[in-house]
């Protein structure tokens, strides 16, 4: 744990480095501010506890083509900050994961997902994406849906357009500011949060209103805030009201 931490001034690393029998990367290279890359066959396929692993190295722009992370069940604050990471492997699906609080936060480089991340095991899902204000799409499998805690998940991701289908995110518990600052965001048509939520200021015109209202379960007691979208003026909150649900600014 803590290996190589705050080392400022390394901007590499050994050819053959591959710390291949690692299976505790806790802050490992954390603060490692002018590090660029990593080396091809380190892929850490050991590593289980990756807390804080790449955290602050805000030069590195890409990681190893062969880098999974399979056996990593904690991920929080893993990439915080790397504000010039652009892209993760295609094979990174990490699918083990269960902690991603902070997991991609101020990752603000970051345009895209790999392809099979679904991230389906992670229950704390609290500021994973909190201002990346790259990120423009998610993979269309990413359900997260084992996470309770959506927290600040989205909070000021204000280029991501739009929801996978198959995103419930219906086992939410806490949603507080889940999507505040999303503000081109414009489709949620699977979402279907059982709490109080809002996505006020974001772009929903008044079909994707009513599209997100239809996909909300039946509840009582709880509200959606949708003031600030400009479909507002066209919706049909009763659709929402219909099950429980108080709308808020239409």
């Amino acid at each position: 744990t803590y290996m190589l931490s705050d080392c400022s001034s390394l901007q590499s690393l050994p050819a053959g480095m591959t710390l291949a029998s690692v299976t505790n990367a806790t802050q490992m290279l954390s603060g490692c501010s002018s590090l660029q890359s990593l080396p091809a066959g380190m892929t850490l396929g050991a590593v289980t506890a990756a807390s804080g692993m790449l955290s602050d190295c805000s030069s590195l722009q890409s990681l190893p083509a062969g880098m999974t992370l399979g056996a990593v069940t904690d991920a929080s604050g893993m990439f915080y900050d790397c504000s010039s990471l652009q892209s993760l492997p295609a094979g990174m699906t990490l699918a083990s994961v269960i902690n991603a609080g902070y997991m991609l936060a101020n990752c603000t480089s970051l345009q895209s997902l790999p392809a099979g991340m679904t991230l389906a095991s992670v229950t704390n899902a609290s500021y994973m994406f909190y201002s990346s204000t790259s990120l423009q799409s998610l993979p269309a499998g990413m359900t997260l849906g084992a996470a309770t805690d959506a927290s600040y998940m989205f909070y000021s991701c204000t280029s991501l357009q739009s929801l996978p289908a198959g995103m419930t995110l219906a086992a939410c518990t806490t949603t507080t500011s889940a999507f505040s600052g999303c503000t081109s965001l414009q489709a949620a048509d699977g979402l279907a949060f059982p709490e109080s939520f809002s996505i006020a200021s974001c772009n929903f015109g008044a079909a994707a209103l009513d599209a997100l209202y239809t996909a909300l379960p039946t509840v009582t007691g709880k509200t959606i805030t949708v003031t600030g979208n400009p479909g507002t003026s066209g919706d049909d909150p009763s659709i929402a009201t219909a099950k429980g649900w108080t709308v808020a600014g239409s």
